[in-house]
C-alpha cells in the first residue's frame, strides 16, 4: 500500500504532516464503500509517506487547514482506489465489516 500513497503538494508546500485515519466498509463482495477520514490520534500507520525539504516551513492557520484537508482527501482517495478486500465472515457467510486504517504522512 505504501507504494500507492501520494503526498499532496498542498500539504508538503505548507509543511503539514501527521496521521490520517480512514474509516470504510468492506462489503460482502469485498468492495470498499463509505470511505471517510476521521480524527486521528497518534498511533500506528498502515502506510507512511515522507516528503523531503518542506520541514522548516511554518504554515499559517489557513495553509495548515488546506494542507490537512489535502492529506485527508489523499488518504480517502487511496482507499477508494484499492482493489477489493477479503470480506469478513460470520458463521462462514460473507458480511459487511467496518474498518479503520491509518496513513502516516511525515516531512523530513
Amino acid at each position: 500500500m505504501a507504494h500507492h500513497v501520494r503526498y499532496p503538494k498542498a500539504a508538503a508546500e505548507n509543511g503539514v504532516g501527521g496521521t490520517v485515519k480512514v474509516q470504510f466498509i468492506v462489503e460482502p463482495d469485498g468492495r470498499i464503500t463509505n470511505v471517510h477520514a476521521i480524527d486521528s490520534p497518534e498511533g500506528e500507520a498502515d502506510a507512511e509517506v515522507i516528503a523531503y525539504g518542506a520541514a522548516d516551513k511554518h504554515p499559517s492557520q489557513d495553509d495548515d487547514d488546506e494542507g490537512r484537508r489535502a492529506l485527508r482527501e489523499a488518504a480517502e482517495e487511496l482507499y477508494r482506489e484499492m482493489p477489493p478486500f477479503e470480506p469478513g465472515r460470520q458463521n462462514g457467510i460473507p458480511v459487511r465489516v467496518q474498518m479503520t486504517r491509518a496513513v502516516n504522512y511525515s516531512l523530513q
